[in-house]
């Protein structure tokens, strides 16, 4: 038979071969090509422009001494009838309801999609009377500018009780209370509970009284009650203005606690000079009645009160200030009369308007406004804001205390023409802004535009400007020529601090660059020669 073990072998080895050969030609073999893996590309890190664009809307407040102008630190609460406003954020977004100033400027701006129109900004400073105004927010196509004046508690220009202490026991007065500081009375008997915010009486042995009051008609050198008085005094008749007679502020703490209301009446007096004229013309008298309105010093809120003042004998008002209010705070006695049914117009003559714009004041015993203007002509106030017979002197003031126009006893109800004369020689100039980045790997001296920044200008102590930009670079107008100007640069939309630095005015443009150390940073393609990618 042979040896069919080897036959079967070599056969087994054939079909075997022949299996193997047959698949090295299949296209089914699943052992595709593969390309062999590409050298990473090199790359560095290069910064790109990531700063916003320009701001056109935000606010940008001052508060000022209201005889000096020069600007006062300062505490402002942004308030919506009452309460803190919530439509209210900084520059950077973070939401804020009151802002602390050093150098008595402010910005804020509002939450996206706001449909505020106003709101009171309520401004408070160590020394001064508080006050507030209203803020027109109807506009948001531009940046709005507003100005707060504080009047100094000077006893040599108001009026005041100051600090003067009163012995008390088990929340009541150890004797009666009767003070006057001269246009002002307050008169708390024995039998009267004194009481904090939560109508509970209150504790300790002392009470502290502090009186703040000014005459309507001041005489020269003096404040005038009306700059004492905090806007948003109105009458409920929308053709009707409040004309004021007085104005005084109370205030009373035990310790630290204030004291808002009483268990009974207490009685309150303004006393009208001698000379006092009502509305319509004739001298005061006996039996003439006065409207009363309380000023809330917490919540720049306004109040009427249920009971009129009554005119006593010999020229004096006598106030009962009967509190159904919580309050012990600010008091207007007040007339009701005709609203000028048009806006308070004006039209500058003579020299330009500078394109930061002038103060016009308009000042009488009963007005007491100031407005930042940067037009030729336009309405300062819409209608129903002063009587329609009110007369007031008017002034127009630069941001740095320069008289350039006055009219004496100008009708407001109506059209008002000042001729400028600019006292001053005036210049503009940019500020060019710039950013380089520390964190890129190459281009750390590259410089880019710092777009969408807030630039505020002044003199030192002097009201500040808001510069216009185009493309990071900052119109700094309305310079006096050859003065040194104190420049703030608020980076918005990055992570970068406020900047400081300082230009001479003299017309020529100045540069200021910033090192950041946290731009925006991309892959950028290294060449055999440099670098490629990017801008």
């Amino acid at each position: 038979m042979g040896n069919n073990t080897f036959k079967l072998t070599k056969l087994a080895l054939a079909i075997g071969l022949t299996a193997t050969l047959s698949g090295c030609f299949s296209d089914n073999d699943d052992n595709d090509y593969v390309k062999p893996p590409e050298p990473p590309v090199p790359t560095v890190k290069a910064p790109v422009a990531d700063t916003p664009a320009a701001l056109t809307f935000y606010v940008a407040g001052n508060v000022v001494d209201s005889e000096t102008g020069e600007v006062v630190a300062s505490t402002v609460k942004f308030l919506e009838a009452g309460v803190a406003s919530a439509n209210v954020v900084a520059l950077n977004g973070d939401a804020i309801t009151e802002v602390a100033t050093t150098d008595g400027s402010f910005t804020f701006n509002l939450v996206e999609g706001a449909e505020l129109t106003q709101l009171t900004a309520l401004v408070t400073a160590e020394g001064y009377a508080s006050n507030s105004v209203v803020v027109d927010l109807s506009d948001k196509s531009e940046v709005v500018d507003t100005i707060v004046s504080l009047v100094k508690l000077d006893e040599n220009k108001v009026t005041l009780i100051k600090d003067k202490k009163v012995a008390a026991a088990d929340g009541k007065l150890a004797a009666p209370l009767a003070e006057t500081a001269g246009a002002a009375t307050i008169e708390i008997g024995t039998d009267v509970e004194l009481q904090d915010a939560e109508g509970n009486a209150v504790t300790g042995t002392e009470v502290t009284l502090n009186v703040v009051t000014a005459d309507i008609n001041a005489a020269a050198g003096k404040t005038a009650a009306v700059d004492l008085i905090p806007e948003g005094l109105t009458n409920a008749d929308a053709t009707k203005v409040v004309v004021p007679a007085a104005y005084m502020s109370v205030e009373m703490l035990a310790g630290d606690t204030k004291i808002k209301s009483f268990s009974e009446n207490i009685s309150l007096t303004a006393n009208l000079p001698a000379t006092f004229k009502t509305i319509d013309g004739s001298m005061v008298e006996a039996g003439d009645k006065f409207d009363v309105s309380s000023y809330n010093e917490e919540t720049g809120v306004w109040a009427n009160e249920a009971e009129q003042a009554t005119v006593g004998d010999a020229g004096a008002l006598t106030l009962p200030a009967k509190f159904a209010t919580d309050h012990l705070t600010g008091f207007a006695l007040s007339e009701a009369q005709t609203a000028c049914s048009t806006p308070i117009s004006y039209t500058f003559t003579g020299d330009a308007v500078p394109a930061s714009g002038l103060y016009v004041h308009l000042n009488s015993s009963t007005v007491s406004k100031k407005k930042l203007v940067k037009k030729v002509q336009g309405n300062l106030y819409g209608a129903g804001v002063v009587a329609d017979n009110a007369v007031a002197n008017v002034s127009v003031k630069d941001k740095n205390g320069n008289v350039w126009g006055t009219v004496a006893n100008a009708n407001l109800c109506g059209a008002i023409t000042v001729a400028l004369d600019s006292p001053v020689t005036i210049v503009a100039q940019n500020l060019n802004v710039t950013y380089t980045c520390s964190n890129a790997e190459v281009d750390k001296d590259k410089t880019f535009p710092l777009t969408g920044a807030v630039v505020l200008y002044s003199q030192t102590k002097r009201t500040i400007s808001t510069a216009v930009e185009t493309a990071g670079s900052y119109a700094l107008t309305g310079l006096e020529s050859g003065v040194t100007y104190d420049v703030k640069v608020i980076p918005t939309g990055i992570n970068v601090g406020l900047q400081s630095t300082t230009v001479t005015a003299n017309g020529t443009d100045s540069a200021f660059n910033i090192v950041r150390d946290n731009c925006t940073l991309e892959d950028r393609v290294v060449t055999g020669t440099g670098t490629t990618g990017g801008s």
